[in-house]
């Protein structure tokens, strides 16, 4: 299975490659893209004698937040290390050279062709390569196997319908998985999972997820009067936050703030997922004549006065959710599989969300033991929650202290899942 994998996308590559090529060339489009695409990497320059460089690969933002706890743990459990970190989407890439810093270097993921797979493993060198989640490339995977070069799964996870589509592929698969020298998972179910493909229980152990491990930044205090002072509020004043919302759920959002200011005056705060879609969101709002700020524009010095803000930065959500007084976490009330709601919990808030929660399950049915998550079907649900938070304030501050101790409880699977790699390299 594995040989007609590589001849399948050897041939796939020979064929489409030059037509790519040649609207690259033409149009000048994705060129930076297609260089990286390639393995033609700029700037790795040669590992130094004695030190350990380690290559992590995510899909995209979501995975990143997960590389950067990762990488501080090991940091820490590998003194002098090397980091190299790949990504599926620019977003992602972008974002990881925002919060990773100069000293590690961010590219994009390399085509699964076995020609740039071999250079790449070549030039890059890793004594060790991190795969967050359920990033299975047959031909990178079984090269690094070919070389000795240990390879980790962490943060494993695997959804009912992805593992349908892969047991068409078992016997590839099973190959692939077993690849890995050790596996880490978010919880016994996703592990389970990976054991129906043919995956070697020996190798697999259950660690938590590291998306929850978001340890409350030492100046929190200060970040929250930061983003009080520009937008121009008080602790005192209410705010809605919308955080990675989908095409559809801005528009309920701009509707239940439109019934809820009518009661009590409420600052609104939309942040898309894709920021690609932030001129069709401005276009809703003008449309429905909803004044607005967008958050760079208040980072530039503009003051606000309208009541509804438009978060068209890269990076900030997760601190932003501090001043929040209601949260809605999209991706949710449309068919995508949420968010990660425990990045609003960690700051002691309720979070509310759609009835698709499918790639976050293991954090609802957290949220949702103690009260600090509420699931609702649609916009009058959404509303009609909203308005019950509001009518008992005291009720609804207990469910944000519960909420808030139950997300710090998750604490530490990313130090787990470090040592799992640096018991390897040690």
């Amino acid at each position: 299975m594995l040989i007609l994998y590589q001849l399948i996308i050897g041939t796939a590559f020979a064929v489409f490659f030059p037509i790519l090529l040649l609207f690259v060339l033409a149009t000048g489009t994705h060129k930076e893209l297609l260089h990286e695409r390639l393995g033609l990497y700029k700037g790795l320059g040669i590992k130094a004698k004695g030190v350990s460089r380690i290559w992590l690969h995510g899909a995209s933002v979501g995975e990143v937040k997960a590389i950067c706890v990762l990488v501080g743990q090991l940091r820490t459990l590998v003194p002098g290390s090397q980091f190299v970190v790949t990504t599926m989407t620019v977003t992602g890439r972008k974002v990881a050279r925002q919060q990773l810093g100069e000293d590690v270097i961010c590219l994009l993921t390399p085509l699964d062709v076995p020609l740039i797979v071999n250079r790449v493993v070549r030039v890059v060198d890793p004594d060790c390569y991190i795969c967050i989640e359920t990033e299975l490339w047959p031909i990178l995977l079984n090269t690094l196997a070919s070389k000795g070069i240990p390879a980790f799964l962490v943060n494993g996870r695997m959804s009912e319908n992805s593992k349908k589509n892969y047991l068409k592929f078992r016997m590839l698969f099973s190959r692939v998985i077993n690849s890995f020298d050790r596996l880490s998972f978010i919880s016994d179910e996703h592990r389970h999972r990976f054991i129906s493909l043919g995956g070697d229980p020996d190798k697999m152990r259950v660690d938590g997820n590291i998306k929850y491990d978001l340890p409350i930044p030492e100046k929190a205090k200060q970040i929250r009067q930061n983003y009080l002072n520009l937008l121009s509020t008080d602790e005192k004043k209410e705010i809605l936050i919308g955080g990675s919302t989908h095409r559809g759920e801005e528009e309920i959002l701009a509707n239940v703030w439109k019934e809820l200011n009518r009661d009590k005056p409420l600052l609104l705060i939309i942040a898309p997922r894709h920021l690609e879609r932030i001129a069709a969101i401005e276009a809703m709002l003008t449309e429905r004549s909803l004044a607005f700020h967008t958050f760079s524009a208040l980072k530039n010095g503009e003051q606000r006065s309208h009541p509804i803000v438009l978060l068209d930065t890269l990076g900030e959500l997760s601190l932003l959710y501090s001043i929040g007084t209601y949260i809605f976490c999209g991706g949710s009330l449309v068919k995508y599989g949420g968010h990660n709601i425990m990045e609003a919990a960690m700051w002691d808030k309720v979070v509310l969300y759609g009835p698709d929660m499918a790639d976050f399950l293991d954090g609802k049915k957290l949220l949702e033991s103690v009260g600090g998550g509420v699931m609702v079907n649609n916009s009058h649900e959404l509303l009609e929650q909203l308005k019950q938070f509001r009518a008992d304030p005291s009720s609804y501050e207990d469910l944000c202290r519960r909420a808030g101790t139950i997300a710090k409880e998750q604490q530490g699977a990313g130090q787990r899942q470090a040592l799992l790699v640096a018991e390897t390299l040690l």
